[in-house]
């Protein structure tokens, strides 16, 4: 599939596929860190600090043998790139990573997985019995009710939003639709937020701006301390998740909410949580992905003298999640803000 650009989006775009066979078994030492291609499911193989592939990570999450011997099940090294906390501090970092491409350092994007990094999803599903054990019920409950306020603004390489894939995508990435994933302003790589793309093409194109809105309602319960709690639960639309709250930062995740766009509701997926919260208030970002079918159908009732067929192929082309076996992405990963107080009564 040809290398989409994060910083360019044409008005008419030509997407191109091209197929990708496996390695040779007779391939050479690798540079380590250098991703290819491989298999016949959209997968990729990333070459281990040995200087030899290792195993080809399917579109689908499994793994197939791609004919290149691995030298190793697991390379145990460290990336120094890997998604860190979204709740750490600035000055974790330094400085904010730039963004810049790959090649300037010699080697391209592997694609990482960012669990291989032992980053701790927060947003544990409620069902984990261990994070149960932490949990207990005599804490506060504290009813919030979320407006949406508009999406992340892009700075370059630099956009808020979270790491919805759990991945590190570079141009290079087929896992990862070939779309590079951005840096936040606190220096954490791997974040998902494609959609925001769209606003300054769909503002160009029609005049209309990309207005995001709609409210949702969250019980967060649980509560033994609003500056540091290791077990919340989060409960919305009927789901009930595990969150915690460090440093004053209520995070969670797997969950869905429904953003509305352009005036029509669309739900978002695999949703993430991270807000500022006291015991009056929650504000914060929320995201996760929507799927092209569903955004083709909002940007058409709301864009009536578009034609559907373009519409679908910007999205198509700024997809960057849930690729099917093919390596086709299926939804477009985005961010909106929220500020609320708490609910009269709640």
């Amino acid at each position: 599939m040809a290398s989409l650009s994060r910083s360019l989006l044409p008005l008419s775009l030509v997407v191109v596929f091209l197929t990708v066979g496996c390695g040779d078994d007779d391939v050479g030492r690798c540079v380590p860190g250098e991703v290819v291609a491989c298999g016949t499911c959209g997968g990729a193989q990333t070459c281990l600090p040995d200087g030899t592939y290792g195993p080809c990570d399917c579109a689908d999450g499994g793994t197939e043998d791609a004919g290149v011997d691995s030298g190793m099940s697991d390379s145990g090294m460290s990336d120094s790139g890997m998604a860190s906390d979204s709740g750490m501090d600035a000055s974790d970092s330094g400085v904010v990573d730039s963004g810049r491409d790959a090649s300037d350092s010699g080697m391209v994007d592997s694609g990482t997985d960012a669990s291989d990094s032992g980053m701790v999803d927060s947003g544990t599903d409620a069902s984990d019995s261990g994070m149960s054990e932490m949990c207990d019920d005599d804490g506060a409950t504290v009813r919030y009710v979320v407006g949406f306020q508009g999406i992340p603004e892009i700075m370059g390489a630099v956009a808020d939003g979270f790491n919805v894939d759990d991945r590190i995508s570079g141009e290079a990435d087929p896992l990862g639709c070939f779309i590079e994933d951005y840096t936040s302003p606190l220096g954490e790589r791997g974040i998902d937020n494609s959609i925001s793309q769209l606003a300054p093409v769909l503002e160009s194109a029609t005049g209309t701006a990309l207005d995001v809105g709609g409210s949702l309602t969250l019980t967060v319960s649980d509560i033994d301390s609003f500056e540091d709690d290791p077990c919340v639960v989060v409960r919305t639309g009927g789901v009930e998740v595990f969150g915690e709250i460090r440093d004053g930062v209520l995070t969670a995740s797997g969950f869905t909410v429904a953003f509305e766009v352009l005036g029509a509701s669309v739900d978002i997926e695999d949703g993430h949580l991270r807000a500022d919260i006291t015991a009056r208030s929650l504000d914060g970002l929320a995201g996760g992905g929507a799927t092209v079918d569903d955004l083709v159908r909002t940007f058409g009732s709301a864009l009536a003298g578009v034609s559907p067929a373009l519409i679908r192929s910007v999205l198509e082309s700024v997809a960057d999640l849930s690729p099917d076996r093919s390596g086709v992405c299926q939804s477009v990963s985005g961010a909106a803000y929220f500020r609320t107080p708490r609910a009269p009564g709640g």
